[in-house]
């Protein structure tokens, strides 16, 4: 529980017993049932507000805890997500080329450039390798 949480928690009930002390002492002195009956609901009404608020917040902030927890865990997964994709795709040794509807290559990975030994974005595929092309248009094989 933070500090000034529990400082107002605390004056919270300092002042609520205070209170009832003096209620009671005042009735003490006029001994007639209806204030009994009165300051008895009173205190009670009081009391039950107080645990009820006290109860609510501890459990408004273990939710708040779990929700922090929760987002810190999937931006974890999120980043380590990221770095195994892009250890898949830049460190296996399996060429890889994106290409577009004119077989324009827009991204490879560091085993594609290897292996054709140039750079090999923006450029047209059938300038990079002719039979791979080929292959492409007629879609021969499994892309």
């Amino acid at each position: 529980m933070k500090k000034g949480m529990f400082i107002l928690i605390s004056l919270t009930i300092i002042i609520f017993l205070s209170l009832s002390v003096f209620g009671f002492l005042y009735i003490m002195e006029n001994l007639q049932p209806i204030y009994w009956i009165a300051y008895a609901c009173l205190v009670s009404a009081i009391g039950i507000i107080i645990i009820i608020s006290i109860f609510s917040h501890r459990r408004m902030a273990s939710r708040m805890q779990q929700m922090q927890t929760k987002f810190r865990e999937n931006k974890l997964l999120e980043r380590r997500l990221v770095n195994s994709e892009d250890i898949a795709l830049n460190y296996l040794p399996i060429g890889m080329l994106i290409y577009n509807d004119t077989l324009q290559i827009s991204w490879a990975n560091h085993a594609a450039k290897e292996i054709f030994s140039n750079v090999l974005i923006e450029r047209n595929l059938t300038m990079v390798h002719q039979e791979l092309a080929k292959t492409i248009e007629k879609r021969e094989g499994r892309f």
